[in-house]
């Protein structure tokens, strides 16, 4: 005790002399012992020049941090947990994961040199995990997706101390992101050909592979020592990222479409990295509002060395069903109904034709002006034509008919069966007609020997057999729209769902 202060002493025992070779003061710790980080000053200089040294007792074991005040051992999983262990906060500081040297150059890809002539390229392992489906526009030609995108890779450059089993536990601070080599990876199909970022929304992290190496004896600390080319860089950042992809809406509604998420190396990295597909993972719901989540695939392109994730995407078709295919179907029927309406009724049948006609005008007009604007032709245009054809093939019909119906004529013909009637009604009054004999049906106006009352007679029996005739054809026609027309309607809307379906699940 010196000045009201106590001292630790290190004594050396030389037969029956006793010596001091070095003293430190003892700070009051709940530790009797001399354990810890303590300054201790010598009366020589032992293993060095320096008369004072910065020396730690410890009595923890290769797996334990010691505290420096009071020497009191902690587990190294608990050291830069972000949570005091020691009763000084020691095991919270120095907590830098990552250690550079003097050699590192940040702007430069941890090449791996083989020989003299050969070096390997960096593997980037590439994880995308698609969190949602935020938008699909057909007419805009752009898929809308939420994904966080995780770059591992390997940098033989770097030492890390006291990395942890939980990854999480091992992030690297603002400072240490900013001061080693980053990969940068382009997404090609987008409009302004965005790049990954490296910025305050990044997580960097370290996985452990390996276990710890003990660090020298000569540092005043324990520390657990990792090789950078044997623990992974894990590199996260959420993206919302409008792709180009370009719908093929020929075969629309029954279409699949394909959208692609397209990652490149940004320059002339491809020279010094080397892409590499690990996982790929959907977290988002599979129904969407049009289309549902058929497949989901990542693969490798060897023509330009980049990833490429597909997103195959199936129409849902209840909802053009209930909105197309079932309205235009009822409008059929309908101009199917005209052709049971009484032949007076001619201008109602017109009329409703042609309201079937401009109300699937409207629709087809509505229904592309949704879609892309295209050079082919689309399986909904097809639809709407058929649909169309039916009530213009039914209004030319009626027309044709009611031009076949000669009603003056008709009308004159039965005023003659009228007064033909009554004259013989009257004949019968007079006279009696033998049984079994048979009345001459021959008109005598045939023979008569004025050539004007034959003349007309002649007329009118020709009138009355062009008559006869045209009501045949009339009553072929009618057979016409009432059973073979709807029947290669019918057929015809069959195998345009048949090919529609076969394409559908193919």
């Amino acid at each position: 005790i010196k000045g009201g202060k106590k001292f630790w002493k290190i004594l050396e025992e030389k037969g029956n002399k006793t010596s001091v070779l070095g003293q430190a003061e003892m700070i009051p710790t709940v530790s009797s012992l001399a354990s810890g980080l303590k300054t201790w000053n010598f009366d020589k200089p032992i293993c060095s020049d320096k008369e004072e040294l910065l020396l730690e007792f410890s009595t923890c074991n290769d797996d334990e941090f010691t505290c420096k005040s009071d020497g009191a051992c902690v587990d190294m999983e608990t050291r830069c947990d972000k949570f005091p262990n020691c009763a000084d906060f020691s095991d919270e500081e120095n907590c830098n994961t990552v250690v550079l040297d003097d050699t590192y150059i940040q702007d430069f890809a941890p090449l791996e040199r083989l020989n003299e002539t050969v070096y390997k390229r960096t593997d980037i392992f590439v994880t995308v995990d698609i969190v949602s489906i935020l938008d699909i526009s057909e007419k805009n030609e752009v898929l809308e997706a939420k994904f966080v995108l995780t770059l591992k890779w390997k940098d033989f450059r770097i030492i890390f101390h006291n990395l942890k089993e939980k990854t999480s536990m091992n992030t690297l601070t603002k400072t240490e992101r900013s001061s080693i080599w980053v990969p940068t990876l382009v997404f090609i199909n987008t409009k302004d050909n965005q790049v990954s970022q490296s910025d305050d929304s990044v997580f960097t992290e370290v996985e452990k592979h390996e276990n710890a190496t003990i660090n020298s004896f000569e540092e005043n600390e324990n520390i657990h020592v990792f090789q950078g080319k044997r623990n992974n860089f894990v590199m996260k950042r959420t993206y919302s990222v409008k792709w180009i992809c370009s719908f093929n809406m020929m075969w629309y509604p029954f279409d699949t479409q394909s959208c692609t998420m397209e990652f490149r190396p940004e320059g002339n990295l491809d020279a010094n990295i080397k892409l590499v597909v690990e996982s790929l993972v959907y977290q988002g719901p599979t129904d969407l509002t049009q289309y549902f989540i058929k497949t989901r695939n990542m693969v490798f392109r060897e023509t330009d060395e980049s990833v490429v994730v597909v997103v195959t995407l199936g129409r849902r078709l209840i909802g053009v069903i209930l909105t197309v295919f079932l309205p235009t179907n009822v409008m059929v029927i309908m101009s199917q109904a005209t052709n049971y309406f009484k032949p007076f009724f001619f201008e109602a049948v017109i009329t409703v034709n042609l309201t079937i006609i401009l109300v699937i005008c409207t629709m087809f007009l509505a229904i592309s002006q949704s879609l892309p604007t295209t050079s082919y032709m689309k399986m909904i245009d097809l639809w709407f034509i058929l649909v169309l054809l039916v009530p213009f093939i039914f209004v030319l019909i009626h027309t044709y008919m009611d031009m076949l119906r000669n009603y003056e004529h008709r009308k004159d013909k039965k005023n003659d069966e009228k007064n033909a009637e009554k004259i013989e009604r009257k004949a019968s009054i007079l006279s009696v007609t033998p049984v079994n004999t048979v009345e001459p049906k021959l008109n005598a106006d045939f023979v008569s020997i004025n050539e004007e009352t034959q003349n007309n007679a002649l007329k009118k029996h020709y009138e009355e057999m062009e008559a006869n005739g045209k009501d045949i054809k009339v009553e072929r026609i009618v057979k016409l729209t009432k059973v073979y027309i709807p029947i290669i309607i019918y057929l015809s809307m069959v195998f345009y769902w048949m090919v529609g379906m076969a394409k559908y699940y193919q």
